[in-house]
């Protein structure tokens, strides 16, 4: 199952979800760090990509904005 929105600049994010039978679905969230993974473009290969990426996609730690937010 999976579903793409449009972010506030119309960047595209996708949300999917894979069901895994019961034996290999992970228990502990360094299971979940090991499947799970995302890419930042290379800033020498495609500068114009990075640039939007970082400053568009990539969110600011909460903290910046509330100190009293939790932030993992």
């Amino acid at each position: 199952m999976y579903t793409i929105e449009f972010q506030k600049r119309g960047l595209p994010y996708a949300y999917i979800l894979i069901i895994l039978l019961r034996d290999n679905k992970p228990r502990e969230t360094i299971y979940v760090d090991k499947i799970t993974s995302t890419e930042i473009p290379d800033p020498v290969i495609d500068p114009l990509l990075y640039s939007v990426v970082v400053s568009n996609i990539i969110y600011r730690k909460y903290s910046e904005y509330n100190p009293k937010a939790i932030y993992i």
